[in-house]
């Protein structure tokens, strides 16, 4: 049966990480007329877009010299993991699993039953040789390391890493720069601070001085 890998990891994240099976077979059966990998992806699909037209698709499929052939589910999440757990059982596995966090994707035991059972193969050579990136991401991203490699030290899948500051810090606190500085005020550090920030600009009006200046 083929060995697999695993990319933990929703759509928002731009990554694709190809590799060959465990014995590194080559054979015509892997490559189409034009040369390119075949690469089997399982992966739910939205009823906004269409996995083999869009353009990261292509865009990957460019850069990379592969051809996507996709297996999809529904986003419904109970039905795609059925979809899914199916798929596994069957012993006909895909080269990809492409899972979305809200969907379907594999939690962390999955991952090490699978991967002891031979079932995922371990990335972390092919993260190394392969994607430098990723590999500077697990060593200095410490906490990102430690959610991706399972207990017996082997990498199955790539869990998402969210770098913004709107996804890091959701829920931010605005305030108006004019306001302190009218009031000869500083960016409050403590919630003393911020009290007494909200206190002076509710007693001395700081519109007000800024209309008459």
């Amino acid at each position: 049966m083929k060995k697999l890998m695993v990319l933990l990891i929703s759509f928002s994240m731009v990554i694709v990480l190809t590799a060959c099976n465990s014995d590194k077979e080559t054979s015509e059966e892997q490559t189409d007329s034009n040369g390119k990998t075949k690469m089997t992806v399982f992966m739910p699909e939205s009823d906004t877009i269409d996995l083999e037209t869009n353009s990261f698709t292509k865009f990957a499929e460019e850069e990379f010299g592969i051809n996507f052939e996709f297996e999809t589910t529904s986003m419904d999440g109970a039905a795609a993991k059925e979809r899914r757990q199916i798929s596994l059982a069957s012993g006909d596995y895909p080269d990809v699993y492409f899972l979305t966090e809200w969907v379907d994707q594999f939690k962390a035991n999955d991952l090490l039953k699978y991967g002891k059972q031979g079932v995922l193969i371990p990335l972390n050579d092919l993260i190394e040789e392969h994607a430098p990136n990723l590999q500077k991401v697990l060593e200095e991203h410490e906490e990102f390391r430690k959610i991706t490699v399972a207990p017996d030290g082997n990498i199955y899948g790539i869990p998402q890493l969210e770098e913004c500051f709107h996804c890091t810090w959701p829920n931010k606190m605005w305030i108006n720069t004019d306001w302190l500085e009218k009031l000869d005020l500083s960016i409050p550090e403590t919630h003393e601070e911020f009290k007494n920030v909200l206190t002076a600009f509710n007693e001395q009006d700081p519109q007000w001085k800024w209309k008459i200046r």
